[in-house]
């Protein structure tokens, strides 16, 4: 059961983070960053099997590896995206996470231009 291990190592990260920011220390913050990280190396394997799960769906879909690259790639960004993003709110520096956020949809806009192109060519075949 990987789950009560994960639920284990946020709750630990979240009581030491209120301990540490109910005397002032400075180190509040950096526990908050450190339970991010290990929950990070926690899951990747997870997502390892969900990339190897998906290239098998378009390889017997017969989809593009391009197009899979690029589905993945931004799934990947707005999953880092949403982490940082939260880490912004929780140290108290909204004003930055609006900024990822606004960087982050400029970049999945520009990364998805292989798919628009590939919805424009079905669209056009079809007229």
């Amino acid at each position: 059961m990987e789950i009560f291990k994960i639920i284990a190592i946020g709750l630990v990260g979240a009581f030491c983070y209120v301990f540490l920011y109910s005397i002032k220390s400075e180190l509040a913050p950096l526990v908050l960053l450190a339970t991010g990280i290990v929950l990070i190396i926690e899951i990747v394997e997870y997502v390892f099997l969900t990339i190897d799960f998906f290239n098998e769906l378009a390889l017997n879909a017969n989809i593009s590896g391009t197009l899979l690259k690029t589905v993945l790639k931004i799934m990947a960004i707005s999953y880092v995206l949403e982490f940082a993003i939260t880490l912004c709110d929780d140290l108290n520096v909204k004003s930055i996470g609006v900024k990822l956020s606004f960087a982050g949809k400029i970049i999945i806009f520009v990364i998805a231009i292989p798919i628009y192109k590939e919805l424009f060519n079905v669209i056009t075949s079809f007229i």
